[in-house]
C-alpha cells in the first residue's frame, strides 16, 4: 500500500504518530537499556575484583600458615632424631637434678 502526500497529511492529522518519533523512541530505548546494561556489567566487574582480592588474601595467609607449619614440623622431626640419637648411644633421661651449692668444698667437686 502506498501513502500519497494527502493520505499521509490525513493520516498524521488522526493521531497517528509519524516514524521520526517512533525513531527517537526507539533511540532512547536503546541508550537507556545499554547504559543500564553497561552498569550491571560494571558492578559484576568490580564485585568480582573484590572477590579476588579477598582469595589472593586468603591465599596468601594460607601460605604464610603453612610455612610456618613447616618450619614447626622440622624442629620437631630434629627433637625425635636427638632423642633416638640419645637412646642410642645409651644416655637416660634424668628424673632428679642435684645442683651444687655455692658454699661446696673441693671434695665435693670430682677431682681428677
Amino acid at each position: 500500500m502506498v501513502f500519497s502526500p494527502a493520505k499521509w497529511a490525513a493520516a498524521s492529522s488522526n493521531n497517528y504518530l509519524p516514524r521520526s518519533r517512533y525513531r527517537g523512541l526507539v533511540v532512547f530505548s536503546a541508550l537507556g537499556l545499554s547504559i543500564i546494561t553497561y552498569l550491571v556489567i560494571i558492578g559484576s566487574i568490580s564485585t568480582t575484583g573484590y572477590e579476588i582480592r579477598s582469595l589472593e588474601k586468603t591465599a596468601a595467609s594460607l601460605r604464610a600458615e603453612a610455612e610456618r607449619l613447616q618450619v614447626e614440623s622440622a624442629k620437631l622431626q630434629a627433637l625425635n632424631q636427638y632423642e633416638n640419637k640419645a637412646q642410642v648411644v645409651g644416655f637416660v633421661v634424668v628424673d632428679k637434678i642435684e645442683y651444687l651449692s655455692a658454699s661446696a668444698t673441693v671434695s665435693d667437686v670430682a677431682v681428677r
